[in-house]
């Protein structure tokens, strides 16, 4: 597992991209067609262009309305609380199999130590 961000249609967010949604944009609001003017002023092809073009419309229609800082603040925090919640899920995995695996040896030493007194 990584921290690898994604849109909503699963490709990895990058610049390059033009997927990247810039906090400000979030905080003071943005129309579609700023959005599409930023895309068009970066380096893609215009393949990609077309492609984030039409994601931005799929996903903001009528662009993004100002939230402000305290909404996006939410926002990062509550994504956060997600991350940290699978990592924390991931550490308690694995300290389970590290306990099953220390508790079982002595199971097995035992039931062969057993084994061993019953025959002799």
């Amino acid at each position: 597992m990584h921290a690898m961000v994604r849109d909503a249609h699963g490709r990895k967010m990058s610049k390059s991209l033009g997927n990247v949604i810039d906090p400000l944009e979030v905080i003071n609001g943005v129309t579609l067609q700023d959005l599409h003017k930023r895309i068009e002023q970066g380096n893609l092809d215009a393949r990609e262009v077309e492609k984030a073009k039409a994601g931005q419309v799929a996903d903001f229609p009528n662009g993004i309305a100002e939230c402000g800082a305290d909404a996006l603040r939410f926002a990062l925090v509550a994504y956060t609380a997600q991350v940290w919640f699978l990592l924390l899920l991931l550490l308690f995995i694995n300290y389970l199999s590290v306990v099953l695996l220390i508790t079982n040896k002595p199971q097995q030493m035992h039931g062969e130590t057993c084994i061993y007194v019953n025959e002799g």
